[in-house]
């Protein structure tokens, strides 16, 4: 029996209707309107341009001189002193309607030990009690006198008025902060301060024929700097517990370490790491010689050793065939040398 295939057709596809492809696009997008740009300068000011010193500042103490102000009612303008960089402002119905303002001489401060300006505050209206006032100082002339920030860390304090007299006594020497406010951005410390009366009580003043600026009663006012301000912390960093320090007596080098706790290792045998300093390691450091300082700081030095690969020739390891698979490993004092056929192996 035979069989036989017949032809099978197999008709064309055609496209549906509707769903031919698209025709290319021949036409251009519409084109829009425009006109050239035009290149403008930053208007705003480069504030990294105006921050860069290229010179030291200026340091300008107020002078030593003395003016009386009116001070009006609270809300009022502080009223300005004339020659001085107060200014004096109410603070309620108890304050002093007039003050006298006063700027000591800087050698006062010196004496004192004081690194600011030294100030005196006093009611001239005639009260026989004191009355607080706000007082504004103005540092813009003396804000860059120290480093660290200077300005930044003024406050206002008072001090006995013994000050002015004995500064070598302790007790005079005691000064109590006032809640300051320091605005950097016009270098202005301003505090409330309880003005001293001026006039002495009227049993006192008919025993005394005459009381000139300098013997009346007064409140003793100064500008000093504490370690810390809004622009940074500028104290002198704690010696830790968990840190180590000596002090050589015949030398005088101070030297300090800190140790650092590793992982445990089989038989114990840890390394010890720390980082330590000495003061004595920067002493003979002249232009003469590489006085860079390490990684870590000036007079600090961290070296906890290496390990160090070096190749030999094959000859010096007692074999003819030099072909550059041979190395030897040290570590520390040891050399070994491990050969393979196909190149070096880690030991």
């Amino acid at each position: 029996m035979s069989l036989g295939l017949l032809p099978q057709y197999a008709p064309q596809a055609t496209a549906q209707d509707g769903i031919a492809r698209p025709s290319t696009q021949t036409n251009l997008d519409d084109p829009v309107s425009g006109r050239n740009g035009i290149v403008r300068k930053q208007s705003k000011a480069d504030e990294a341009a105006e921050a860069k010193v290229t010179k030291a500042a200026v340091t300008r103490w107020p002078k030593a001189t003395t003016d009386e102000v009116v001070v009006g009612a609270k809300g009022a303008k502080s009223a300005q002193a004339d020659g001085l960089p107060l200014k004096a402002a109410a603070t309620g119905a108890t304050s002093p309607r007039t003050v006298r303002l006063s700027v000591l001489d800087r050698s006062k401060a010196t004496a004192a030990g004081v690194d600011g300006p030294l100030m005196t505050v006093a009611r001239t209206d005639g009260a026989s009690k004191s009355g607080p006032v706000e007082i504004s100082v103005d540092y813009g002339d003396f804000a860059e006198a120290y480093g660290g920030s200077y300005g930044s860390r003024l406050r206002l304090v008072t001090y006995p008025e013994c000050v002015l007299t004995t500064p070598d006594r302790p007790e005079c020497l005691t000064a109590t902060p006032l809640a300051t406010t320091n605005d950097t951005n016009s270098t202005t410390l301003s505090a409330k301060v309880s003005a001293a009366p001026a006039s002495p009580p009227a049993s006192t003043a008919a025993r005394t024929a005459a009381v000139s600026p300098d013997a009346a009663p007064r409140t003793v006012l100064a500008a000093t700097a504490q370690a810390a301000g809004d622009q940074g912390d500028f104290g002198a960093t704690s010696l830790q517990a968990s840190s180590q320090w000596t002090v050589s007596n015949s030398s005088g080098a101070f030297n300090w370490s800190y140790p650092m706790s590793t992982p445990p290792v089989p038989g114990g045998l840890a390394p010890e790491v720390s980082l330590s300093y000495s003061s004595q390691s920067v002493d003979g450091q002249t232009a003469a010689t590489n006085n860079q300082g390490s990684w870590i700081g000036e007079g600090f030095s961290y070296e906890p050793g290496f390990i160090e690969r070096r190749y030999k020739p094959c000859a010096d390891d007692g074999h003819d065939d030099a072909n550059g698979d041979q190395w030897g490993l040290m570590q520390g004092w040891v050399t070994s040398s491990v050969t393979r056929p196909g190149g070096p192996v880690w030991s």
